[in-house]
């Protein structure tokens, strides 16, 4: 394989999540959105390395089709080899059977050649007797004289049977010839026969070799298909549970925000009224408002994210605050946002003309809605850590034509 997936075990633990279970505390609703922003991280991350398995497949696919077009091409070779030798074992078969042709009528001809000889040894014995009959005083000669007689019978014999003499030379000479051409044929034959099987079995082991590449290629495609198929089934499983978590955090946010109108109105009713702040830090020289009492915990400028881990520019001060606790309108303005935004959370965002805008994120619950017109102190929302968070504080930004710039010159 070309990659390891030790992120695969770690995001299939996250779908071990407890089973969604509806709650009504801050506690807990504070849990659920810190499960959803896991949840988010995870199922990015899951995409992110989805895309990753998906480039090794198409690599993958790249090399096994280069493969399967290698063994191909091999084939065709080791396919033509195997016709040359097909053609070959033919002709060598007929020269076989030329040579089996040969076999009997070299028989026949050394059967021919023996009676040959028997007539030529047995026409010598006649004309030897024949003459002996005829002049019976030539054994009376001496020994040498009688060896001449006999040489001269020979003689007369070889010369009556000369045409039988040249027949057996012929036919001799004949079957030699026959026989050392067609012994020459079929050792070249089986010469080229030999040659051919050894290319057959280099060409074939070839074959086998890129074949098994081919089929280590599949496998690796195979693997990685399935890799693939899992992240996408971890991926929707994920994000069905997801939803799951935001529908019952919605609920609760719901419940949570009836909850604290509801404490409102019986505060402003005890009270006999007002909702401009009350208990809001006294505004600075330029006419600002501290949003919370609490200092900074996390200043404007670059840091490593503490839930994402990345290091990147952070828009905006951390104040400590305690969970429910009333967030304040730095400066009079108008409401354009009071909403769920992203991870913010539940954000408000006002409009103070002039370029300039606030942001306040992470809240449990709005005292106001978009539209709204509000005054320097006034409550605007209660502490909370939706969104990306870690705990109840609030996230301030100050932004110029949309610009995020650091809130510190602003505030008291």
């Amino acid at each position: 394989m070309r990659r390891a997936f030790p992120w695969l075990v770690l995001f299939l633990l996250c779908l071990g999540l407890t089973p969604v279970v509806f709650a009504q505390s801050q506690s807990e609703l504070d849990e659920l959105r810190r499960e959803i922003a896991e949840l988010d991280e995870k199922i990015d991350a899951a995409e992110a390395e989805k895309s990753a398995v998906a480039g090794d497949l198409a690599v993958a696919q790249e090399e096994f089709y280069e493969a399967a077009e290698a063994v191909d091409a091999a084939q065709v070779k080791v396919d033509a080899v195997q016709a040359e030798i097909d053609t070959e074992e033919v002709q060598l078969a007929e020269i076989e059977l030329d040579l089996d042709t040969f076999k009997t009528a070299l028989a026949a001809t050394e059967k021919e050649l023996t009676e040959t000889e028997t007539r030529v040894v047995d026409q010598t014995a006649e004309l030897y007797m024949a003459t002996a009959t005829q002049a019976p005083l030539v054994f009376e000669f001496t020994d040498t004289e009688e060896i001449a007689l006999s040489s001269a019978y020979v003689d007369d014999a070889l010369g009556n049977s000369a045409e039988l003499a040249a027949s057996l030379e012929g036919l001799r000479d004949q079957a030699d010839r026959e026989r050392v051409s067609l012994a020459g044929a079929r050792e070249e034959q089986q010469t080229l026969l030999a040659a051919l099987d050894e290319k057959r079995g280099r060409l074939q082991t070839e074959v086998d070799a890129l074949d098994e590449v081919k089929q280590v290629e599949a496998a690796e495609m195979g693997e990685l298909q399935a890799l693939v198929d899992g992240i996408n089934a971890n991926i929707a499983a994920a994000e069905r549970h997801k939803d799951g978590l935001e529908a019952d955090s919605a609920r609760i946010e719901d419940e949570l925000a009836r909850r604290a109108a509801r404490q409102r109105e019986e505060e402003q009713q005890n009270d006999g009224g007002g909702g401009d702040g009350g208990g809001a830090p006294p505004p600075g020289a330029n006419g600002w408002v501290r949003p919370v009492p609490g200092g900074v915990s996390s200043g404007f400028g670059y840091r490593t994210h503490p839930i994402s881990g990345a290091r990147k520019l952070h828009t905006g001060l951390d104040m400590s605050a305690g969970c429910g606790e009333p967030i304040y309108a730095a400066n009079g303005g108008t409401v354009v946002t009071a909403s769920w935004y992203g991870g913010y959370g539940n954000a408000i965002i006002i409009d103070h003309g002039g370029g300039v805008a606030t942001l306040y994120a992470h809240q449990t619950s709005f005292a106001v809605g978009s539209g709204t017109s509000v005054s320097a102190g006034q409550v605007v929302g209660y502490v909370g850590t939706t969104g990306y968070s870690t705990g109840c504080h609030l996230h301030f930004e100050v932004r110029l034509s949309g610009t995020p710039v650091d809130p510190s010159p602003y505030i008291p």
